[in-house]
């Protein structure tokens, strides 16, 4: 019997739960005044590519605001071409219109119902897997973990802050 198992049974050390990483013993400097913050970076893909995360999330809810694609692209730093593509790739892998035009404005855009919808759930979704890895992360790390501010955008880690986003805003 090991010396550690020994201890464990007198009741000196707790045995670790299945799948929990004891982090005192793998960190011998104390690192409990140290702020990390959790970043996540999120998307759903297919065999075609990538189907759609956060920065799909950020253009719907764009042209959603601004009733425009051409502004919801230029107020994101990208092209018009690009937000459209990006939009038509995602719709052609879901199957679905995410926007459709909107009154007589060449360049009026809206969500469709099923747009709004999936917008909706890829946000509740994002939100959940982050509340539970940021519990996850200050459970199992020895460091204080907080959450990120801003919105993880495209592959690199761009990242767009609150105050020119609203990403929680849903009408």
């Amino acid at each position: 019997m090991s010396q550690k198992t020994s201890i464990e049974r007198q009741g000196a050390m707790p045995p670790p739960q299945s799948g929990v990483v004891r982090t005192s013993s793998l960190f011998s400097q104390d690192t409990s005044s140290t702020d990390v913050t959790i970043r996540l970076h999120l998307w759903l893909e297919r065999e075609g590519g990538m189907l759609f995360g956060m920065g799909r999330v950020l253009l719907l809810r764009k042209v959603e605001e601004c009733g425009s694609l051409k502004k919801a692209a230029e107020s994101l730093g990208m092209s018009y071409r690009a937000a459209w593509g990006k939009l038509k790739h995602s719709e052609e892998a879901l199957g679905c219109k995410l926007v459709e035009k909107q009154g007589s404005n060449r360049d009026g855009y809206r969500l469709t119902d099923e747009g709004r919808r999936i917008t909706e759930g890829y946000e509740a979704w994002f939100q959940s897997v982050e509340r539970h890895a940021l519990e996850a992360a200050r459970e199992l790390l020895p460091w204080k973990v907080g959450a990120f501010g801003g919105t993880p955008v495209g592959g690199c880690g761009e990242t767009v802050e609150p105050s020119q986003c609203d990403v929680s805003k849903t009408e």
